[in-house]
C-alpha cells in the first residue's frame, strides 16, 4: 500500500512539474482536481485498450504495412487530384 502511495505521489509530482513548466498557474485544489481527472482518463483508456491487448497477446492481429498504406493513400490522392483537373 505504501508503494502505491509513493508511486502516486511521484506521478503527481511529475504531472504538476510538467503543468508548471508549461506556464500553467493553479491552486493546490485545482492541481489535485486536474490530476484526479488525468488519472481517471488514463484508467478509462486502459480499460478501453485491454480487450485489444488481450487479442494481440493471443495472436489475433494483422500486421500493418505502413509503406503500403502510404502508397495507397498517395495513389488515391493522385487519382482524385487528376480527376478534378480533367
Amino acid at each position: 500500500m505504501a508503494t502505491d502511495s509513493t508511486h502516486e505521489l511521484q506521478q503527481f509530482h511529475q504531472f504538476i512539474g510538467e503543468r508548471l513548466a508549461s506556464g500553467a498557474e493553479m491552486s493546490v485544489a485545482e492541481a489535485v482536481a486536474e490530476f484526479q481527472h488525468y488519472q481517471a482518463e488514463l484508467e478509462r483508456l486502459r480499460v478501453e485498450l485491454q480487450p485489444g491487448l488481450e487479442r494481440m497477446q493471443q495472436g489475433e492481429f494483422t500486421e500493418l504495412d505502413a509503406e503500403a498504406v502510404k502508397r495507397r493513400a498517395h495513389e488515391r490522392w493522385q487519382s482524385r487530384s487528376s480527376g478534378e483537373n480533367a
